[in-house]
């Protein structure tokens, strides 16, 4: 495990984004678009969100230069890239990351954006610092080794994302290799989340994102002002590899790094969904069937998918609310085939109605074993469908759409920006924040953050 932090903090310090290949540059374009895109919908339609602002004004959340997605309200970085960052996470609409099984950009571009916007930062070092950021939160998410970081209960985008984050402003700001070892230091005493908001369906699981995102501005401000972190917060006996997991894989936290991008690793969601359950659901659209012709639904999960959306079946089965409809292969299912599609606006239509509960009863998730053996590489699912006259219908989706091998192009994140955005910006807004975003290396932050306010 020998100087895995201070191989990151020197990428972090030294990266330049002349020596970042320009498909990664234009990959976390993209992938800032859907993250602010989210943040923006989110601010308005989040059922989290009016305790969320309100718990952070009045917890002291000051006046600062620092936008906040979808609102007029400004507050100082660390504050701004909390609220944002749950934000981002709020819709469950957020990117995904199989190897580190993570929401990449969800700490990473708030903490980037907020840290631009404090130190008046430029384009090209903004991006340099998202893609910085999501390069340590994604090795480090490896390194945790996924299965065995769940298995102690751990929710890697809150653990992994503290890092990330830190990484990101660390680079915005241009820590040196010595102020960014201490920053991952600090990092260190904020990582954290866990996965009991599976037990009722809570938002600290948007939370605890948030707070990765603040916690990472704050540790890059506070070594930029002399702090001293922990040493070896990576590596070390107490450190995050030894802590937070069982038998990590300190090698692929630094594998390549500066050569392999993991930046080009980032799938996105076209449904706002556990992506654990996007595979099945490509597959029911793709057959095309009434949802009146069904008489069941067999899911093949692998045993981590189980647990994510398919267990406790007492509670999945007929959701109650958003995030337990979000984790289950039920409603999922049956919204897909009854409503053609799983959209952001389902939810409140959809949650309760008696035609999705009588097809969720149709729905049983099973563990299939050849599904298994593809994770942790690929989140699939198999899938037959009975009809009412007998006829089998049958799909094996390996790979989810959105994912690297089947990533979508400009034209398709504009759209899922437009769908997003158009309540709360207008259709001249929408367009406004497409061209910010996707041009942020050259016209700035602060162009990208008027956009991302209502006007």
């Amino acid at each position: 495990m020998a100087e895995i932090t201070g191989k990151l903090a020197e990428f972090v310090s030294t990266l330049q984004a002349e020596g970042i290949p320009r498909t990664v540059r234009d990959r976390a374009a993209l992938l800032t678009l859907d993250a602010v895109a989210i943040a923006v919908r989110a601010m308005h339609d989040g059922d989290s969100t009016p305790s969320l602002l309100a718990g952070f004004r009045d917890a002291g959340a000051g006046p600062g230069p620092c936008t906040v997605a979808g609102h007029g309200t400004r507050l100082a970085p660390a504050a701004a890239a909390g609220l944002n960052g749950a934000l981002v996470h709020t819709l469950d609409f957020d990117d995904t990351h199989i190897g580190a099984s993570a929401h990449i950009t969800a700490p990473v571009v708030p903490a980037a954006l907020a840290t631009a916007e404090a130190v008046d930062a430029d384009g090209e070092a903004t991006i340099v610092g998202i893609v910085a950021g999501m390069e340590v939160m994604a090795r480090l998410g490896r390194a945790l080794v996924p299965p065995r970081h769940y298995a102690r209960g751990y929710h890697p985008t809150a653990t992994s994302g503290v890092f990330g984050a830190t990484a990101a402003a660390g680079a915005v700001m241009g820590l040196s290799a010595e102020q960014m070892t201490d920053a991952f230091g600090i990092a260190l005493s904020s990582a954290g989340g866990t996965l009991q908001f599976h037990a009722n369906g809570a938002w600290t699981k948007r939370l605890q994102v948030g707070l990765a995102a603040e916690a990472g501005v704050r540790a890059a401000f506070l070594a930029r002002a002399g702090f001293r972190g922990a040493a070896e917060p990576i590596e070390g006996e107490r450190g995050l590899l030894r802590v937070f997991t069982d038998a990590p894989e300190p090698g692929l936290a630094v594998k390549n790094l500066g050569t392999e991008w993991e930046t080009l690793e980032i799938g996105v969601k076209p449904y706002p969904a556990c992506r654990f359950a996007h595979a099945a659901i490509d597959a029911l659209l793709d057959m095309r069937v009434d949802a009146g012709d069904v008489r069941s639904i067999h899911v093949g999960l692998s045993r981590k998918a189980i647990a994510a959306v398919g267990e406790p079946e007492a509670r999945k089965r007929h959701a109650r609310n958003t995030v337990d409809a979000q984790f289950s292969m039920y409603f999922l299912a049956a919204a897909a085939l009854i409503a053609g599609g799983v959209r952001w606006d389902d939810y409140p239509r959809l949650i309760a109605q008696p035609e999705i509960d009588a097809l969720a009863d149709k729905v049983q998730v099973w563990h299939d074993t050849a599904i298994e053996a593809l994770y942790p590489r690929r989140m699939a699912a198999s899938v037959r469908v009975v009809l009412s006259d007998g006829r089998e219908l049958d799909r094996v989706v390996e790979s989810p759409s959105g994912e690297p091998d089947r990533f979508p192009d400009e034209a398709a994140f504009r759209q899922k920006a437009e769908m997003l955005t158009a309540p709360v910006l207008g259709d001249a807004g929408v367009e406004r924040l497409c061209d910010a975003a996707l041009a942020l290396e050259r016209v700035g932050p602060q162009a990208l953050a008027a956009a991302m306010r209502p006007v």
